[in-house]
């Protein structure tokens, strides 16, 4: 994998996003060199806790992950310390750059993934898990995946695919710890250890603490408009700056971006309620909310739950075909992309060098472009 990333980085010069996943258990020296290869690297937990990893990676351990964890981490700190201090100008002699700088270690972070269901955590274990790897080990980013069985292991269940919905849920609640600052015990308590599928975590925290509600969407400050369900971040930091100029109503809160069907619940424009025609009560509230949203109704997430791996191996080819096709409109679109780019890029040549020209350009193209070959059977 590491002359792989190195013949992509200095070979053919590829300065594009790349994330390298690394073995649990690796030696110290590889992590280094894989991280100045790529933009993020990642130890994959897979599974939460030590008893589960037990029981279905009895050949992991949590020493063979957090370590290589830590080790990341310190790393990316010295690394950044470092780059901080040679910046700062401590001389009036001029400053000679060097020919060729190193890359620096891991720039984008590291992060790692959970499996969701394979293993009996409930999603207050899961979001605190989560968030002690945010803190302790300034983790970037952590990745829920839904468990969708693939063989007859006795130690796996069997009886249902876990719900997409969950593994929507769970990233609700990281997106809420993330950037909206709310703590796992806001988010999700021990007495209700499961999110609520029906309504995001961001409302059920509102429906929970009406008593703070409706406030009033023109003079509230940001860390309460954005606890309101409906307004992001960016949707707080406009409605900062529109309301300088203008007072704020349903239409400019529309214009805005606001959602404004969720938020209108809680909130209210010039002392007036918005949430007309609705009690302002739990179960009202929440029923509003609740309901399901028109669309959605097409493509393999649309049920809520995957109905299995695609696989290339299947007996009917339907899957190899649907990825067969994909990839052609994907290769096309790079092709038509790339042509584009080479007429905008090359001058028009004189008569006598066009055949020459012509001759690289295609060269080049079928050096950088994939080719795929149709089968009429994949076993």
């Amino acid at each position: 994998m590491i002359e792989t990333l190195r013949i992509l980085r200095e070979d053919y010069e590829f300065r594009g996003y790349i994330h390298a996943k690394a073995i649990p258990g690796a030696h110290s020296d590889l992590i280094d060199t894989m991280a100045h290869l790529a933009d993020r690297i990642s130890v994959n937990l897979e599974l939460p806790t030590h008893q589960s990893l037990a029981l279905l990676a009895p050949e992991k351990g949590a020493c063979n992950i957090l370590d290589p964890m830590k080790h990341i981490r310190s790393h990316i700190t010295e690394d950044r310390d470092t780059r901080a201090l040679m910046k700062r100008n401590h001389t009036y002699m001029t400053r000679y750059s060097t020919h060729q700088k190193s890359r620096a270690y891991a720039p984008a972070g590291q992060s790692t993934q959970m499996i969701i269901g394979a293993s009996p955590e409930n999603d207050y274990q899961i979001l605190n898990i989560t968030a002690a790897l945010y803190r302790h080990v300034t983790m970037k980013r952590v990745f829920f995946s839904a468990y969708i069985p693939v063989n007859d292991d006795r130690r796996l269940p069997h009886d249902v695919p876990i719900p997409l919905n969950r593994e929507h849920r769970l990233y609700q609640a990281d997106w809420l710890m993330r950037f909206y600052k709310f703590n796992v015990d806001e988010v999700i308590d021990q007495n209700h250890p499961f999110l609520d599928p029906a309504i995001d975590p961001k409302a059920n925290w509102a429906l929970n603490h009406l008593d703070t509600f409706p406030v009033e969407v023109n003079t509230a400050p940001y860390a309460t408009l954005i606890r309101i369900p409906g307004i992001g971040v960016k949707g707080a930091r406009s409605i900062l700056v529109a309301r300088k100029t203008t007072t704020l109503r349903e239409t400019e809160l529309r214009k805005l971006g606001i959602a404004y069907k969720r938020a209108r619940f809680f909130i209210t424009c010039q002392g007036k309620y918005a949430g007309t025609g609705i009690h302002f009560d739990r179960a009202s509230i929440r029923s509003q909310l609740a309901k399901p949203i028109d669309g959605g109704s097409h493509g393999r997430r649309s049920g809520g739950i995957l109905p299995g791996q695609m696989s290339l191996f299947d007996t009917d080819n339907s899957s190899s075909h649907r990825l067969y096709h994909s990839a052609s409109d994907v290769s096309h679109n790079l092709n038509e992309s790339y042509r584009r780019v080479q007429s905008i890029k090359q001058p028009t040549l004189p008569t006598h060098n066009r055949i020459k020209s012509s001759t690289h350009t295609y060269a080049q193209s079928s050096f950088m472009q994939p080719t795929l070959h149709k089968t009429e059977h994949i076993s």
